[in-house]
């Protein structure tokens, strides 16, 4: 069976829809999310899977992975967490403004996963802002706008991930 190119774009996708997108059989998704973590569609209230396009991304890379580069499923892992890895690094260097004491309460490791770069007006605005920090801010206030800021990067890449789904 092999992967279609084309298919219709939605919000979410059934585990037999996937399959026929992807070119492999349903049993073979399951048993793919059991080896790779970073495959985990939700499931709705009756505890079928819905699968979302990031899901099917994820599943045709793993696809072209262990069947046309012939990686072990070891192997397709590791491939596809370096890949992970090498992302969040460009970004957290594009995001060297924000400090890492900017991220408290232990969700530091979480919000680090999903750190992009905003555009290049916010840190002109950034910078502009915290050079006339004689306004009466502490280094406590500027740290919570910091992290404003950072959940505004969250939801800005959000945005874009949906509008990517839906274009």
């Amino acid at each position: 069976m092999a992967p279609v190119a084309n298919y219709p774009k939605k919000l979410f996708y059934r585990i037999q829809e996937v399959a026929n997108i992807v070119g492999v059989e349903a049993y073979v998704l399951r048993y793919w999310e059991t080896k790779f973590p970073m495959l985990t569609p939700e499931k709705d209230g009756s505890d079928q899977r819905r699968y979302r396009q990031k899901d099917i991304e994820i599943l045709l890379k793993i696809r072209h992975l262990l069947y046309e580069e012939k990686y072990t499923i070891a192997g397709a892992v590791e491939k596809l967490k370096d890949g992970q890895r090498g992302g969040r690094r460009k970004t957290r260097e594009a995001s060297a403004s924000i400090p890492a004491e900017a991220v408290e309460g232990g969700a530091g490791d979480q919000a680090d996963l999903f750190l992009t770069e905003l555009p290049p007006e916010a840190d002109s605005a950034t910078a502009s802002f915290e050079s006339s920090r004689s306004g009466g801010l502490n280094e406590e206030q500027l740290r919570a706008l910091r992290r404003v800021r950072e959940e505004l990067g969250l939801l800005h890449r959000e945005i874009e991930n949906w509008r990517d789904e839906f274009a």
